[in-house]
């Protein structure tokens, strides 16, 4: 029911109003590159304004990703930064500024904060999305919460022929990006290298 009344837009919302955030979960091989754009409104509504996915990805197909959501105006870009993601993070950060693009390490305990907080903004209704965005909802359906035998709990998801649920993980990042404070304004960050 929250994810009916979340995805139920007939048309894209726009980033009238908003703050725009971004999330990029990379994927090399068999899993989609995942990026998520949402705007934050004043009321704290993050609305889904672009989902976009590369498959058997390169580095220029990560870049393009990346450029794709500052091009939209985000504010900051969460990478996902685990296994050969540290790669793609960091020279996207060489790119585009470390200000704007956070490295985020999937663990144990960051996977849970990141789905927990994914969570509280379906459950207070605080993510809308057009309808259209199915493929999203689906991945966002997908992941599950499990306790292992050792009483540790981790968030998985099924290898489907539509990924791993990449574009959840690119949505939680995203909606990561939304909850750190930006940079102060006037401060011009460049690229060493």
């Amino acid at each position: 029911e929250l994810l009916s009344a979340a995805f139920s837009l007939d048309t894209k919302p726009t980033s009238d109003g908003c703050s725009v955030y971004a999330g990029l979960d990379i994927g090399k091989t068999v899993d989609l590159s995942a990026l998520v754009v949402v705007g934050v409104d004043s009321r704290k509504v993050a609305r889904v304004l672009k989902v976009e996915t590369a498959k058997r990805t390169q580095q220029a197909d990560i870049e393009r990703l990346a450029a794709t959501a500052f091009a939209m105006g985000s504010r900051r870009l969460c990478v996902d930064a685990t296994g050969m993601g540290s790669f793609p993070a960091e020279s996207l950060q060489r790119k585009f500024g470390k200000s704007k693009v956070e490295p985020v390490v999937f663990t144990m305990s960051s996977k849970e904060e990141l789905a927990t907080t994914m969570g509280q903004h379906f459950t207070e209704q605080r993510i809308v999305a057009a309808r259209s965005e199915s493929d999203l909802r689906d991945d966002v359906m997908s992941i599950r919460r499990l306790v292992t035998a050792a009483g540790n709990v981790r968030y998985d998801a099924p290898h489907t022929d539509k990924g791993h649920a990449d574009r959840a993980w690119a949505l939680a990042l995203a909606l990561h990006a939304a909850s750190q404070p930006t940079p102060a304004r006037g401060i011009i960050e460049t690229p060493l290298y």
